[in-house]
């Protein structure tokens, strides 16, 4: 089973670290701001168990939400908040759409840096 955890790993840098036996696959995440408006909502690519992907993407960070799958389509959701993670074996979030996928996601940031 995937466990899939939010860590800082500096003053504004989180990762998402899947800390589970198996791999987490059909990853949505997404950052919420504290008046309650959702940030990207990302297609993540999938992780192993052990991987790690640091979350350079985030807009607000005040809550952080995972909603994922493992390969027998078992669905899950990590949340935190308030710096504490919570866990749950079901989608929590059945109306949780991506906005955008992380490999558009990086393609739009690395386009934004080259123009300046």
């Amino acid at each position: 089973m995937p466990v899939l955890v939010f860590s800082r790993v500096s003053t504004n840098r989180w990762q998402l670290a899947n800390v589970g036996h198996g791999p987490a696959v059909s990853i949505v995440v997404g950052d919420k701001a504290s008046d309650g408006k959702w940030g990207y909502k990302v297609r993540c690519f999938p992780l192993a168990a052990g991987a790690q992907v640091t979350l350079d993407w985030l807009q607000h960070g005040d809550e952080l939400v995972a909603a994922y799958t493992d390969t027998r389509g078992n669905t899950y959701s990590s949340v935190c908040g308030n710096n504490e993670n919570r866990f749950y074996q079901s989608n929590i979030f059945p109306d949780f759409v991506p906005s955008v996928d992380e490999y558009s996601l990086r393609a739009m940031q690395q386009e934004y840096r080259r123009s300046f």
